[in-house]
């Protein structure tokens, strides 16, 4: 069988840089739980709704994607890696398959599954567009994971109506 396996699937990946447009990273530390950044506010799920940075990431992400728009570095200014895909592939393999399909819907073509770097380039680019919706739609709340919850729910519930243009 051509399946391969999840630790092959994972190390095509190896030393790519995740990351986010370096303008957004006060507010990437702000909704995250990864680090205390703000003496006066608690590390608790409604201020910071984000575990982890591939949390929020892995939200922007899907949000641009669903947004249907790429931000690539000459729009979004430098880049801020914040890890690399081999710290986060080999526990969540599913998340590189995901990427992998992402890629092959972006460029009509499997020939891209020969270019990893060309897959996570499309992957940030994607993040770095819906980075800028969800830190929004927290910014405008008390609780920020009421932003983030409604810009999310609101995400899935459209695709079942059409988009408009």
């Amino acid at each position: 069988e051509g399946r391969m396996s999840s630790a092959e699937l994972t190390t095509r990946f190896a030393n790519l840089p995740l990351r986010f447009p370096e303008k957004v990273m006060d507010l990437v530390i702000r909704y995250t739980q990864t680090r205390k950044s703000y003496e006066d506010e608690e590390r608790s799920g409604d201020l910071k709704p984000f575990e982890r940075y591939v949390d929020l990431w892995w939200t922007a992400l899907c949000l641009g994607v669903r947004e249907g728009r790429r931000t690539p570095e000459l729009e979004c200014g430098p880049w801020h890696k914040f890890i690399d895909t081999n710290q986060i592939l080999p526990s969540d393999p599913w998340r590189a398959e995901h990427l992998m399909l992402l890629a092959i819907a972006e460029t009509k073509s499997t020939e891209v599954l020969s270019h990893p770097s060309q897959i996570v380039e499309i992957a940030n680019e994607y993040a770095a567009t819906g980075i800028g919706l969800i830190a929004d739609a927290m910014a405008r709340e008390n609780r920020p994971i009421w932003g983030a919850t409604r810009l999310v729910e609101d995400s899935i519930t459209s695709l079942a109506s059409p988009r408009s243009a």
